[in-house]
């Protein structure tokens, strides 16, 4: 399970990019909590009211609770996923909007909260957040029983902290191809330090299946064996942007 989440502003785009259809199969507004707003709009630009009082200039807390494809939750566990979170988080009692996702398959549910605290006229700490998502997260695995997902903040036991948590889109890459991720950026990360020079490297990666090529945003890519893209930045342990392109100097970007 992943969790993800921060503060912010702007209640309206928020409520329009939570309702989108278009990207989503299904999209069902589960539940709206201490706001008088009958629909998300009204609920969240209501909640974002709330910060007008006060010095905060992010009054709402976005959070998304993504468990893996094959993992499934009841309700009542959706229920209770979202109750730790607001806990940990220290919003219990908070107004807040609930919006479940379909897509493709997958559920996953977005959490809106005011972090106002209307008694007090403030707005509640944000602090150490990261680490909190991940302590639930890991919590929720074991209730649930669920497979971990490796964090970067808690329970590595032992493992080599990674640079961040998986993105909901690596996981669905990972689930794609069937490929560890974890094992292809091992396997380049090497070849990159095996090799001296971008023809080297580029002919390495050819040996071990693997195709190098030109990207639409990024300099370069990594083709695998299942035909999926990688950041060729991001499987490379302790490369730099700029240590790749001058590694990579010697290719003709055209020609791949």
């Amino acid at each position: 399970m992943i969790i993800k989440g921060g503060t912010r502003a702007g209640g309206a785009d928020l409520g329009v990019h939570l309702s989108r259809t278009d990207t989503n199969e299904r999209v069902l507004l589960l539940e709206l909590r201490g706001v008088a707003g009958m629909n998300l709009d009204q609920a969240l630009r209501e909640m974002e009211a709330f910060g007008a009082g006060t010095r905060c200039k992010s009054p709402l807390y976005h959070a998304n609770i993504d468990p893996r494809a094959d993992e499934r939750l009841t309700p009542e566990q959706w229920g209770r996923a979202v109750d730790a979170l607001e806990a940990k988080l220290g919003f219990t009692g908070q107004p807040r909007a609930l919006v479940q996702h379909v897509k493709e398959g997958r559920e996953h549910v977005h959490v809106v909260w005011s972090r106002i605290d209307l008694e007090r006229n403030r707005a509640i700490p944000d602090s150490h957040n990261y680490r909190k998502h991940e302590e639930v997260a890991r919590a929720l695995e074991r209730e649930f029983g669920h497979e971990r997902v490796q964090g970067a903040h808690v329970e590595r036991d032992g493992k080599e902290r990674p640079a961040r948590t998986p993105s909901h889109a690596e996981m669905q890459q990972a689930e794609r191809s069937g490929l560890d991720p974890k094992a292809i950026k091992a396997e380049i990360t090497a070849l990159w330090r095996q090799t001296d020079s971008g023809k080297a490297f580029a002919g390495a990666l050819a040996e071990a299946g693997y195709i190098l090529a030109r990207g639409d945003r990024r300099d370069f890519i990594v083709i695998d064996q299942a035909g999926e893209s990688h950041s060729l930045a991001r499987r490379i342990d302790g490369a730099k942007a700029a240590d790749i392109r001058a590694r990579l100097s010697d290719i003709d970007q055209a020609a791949l």
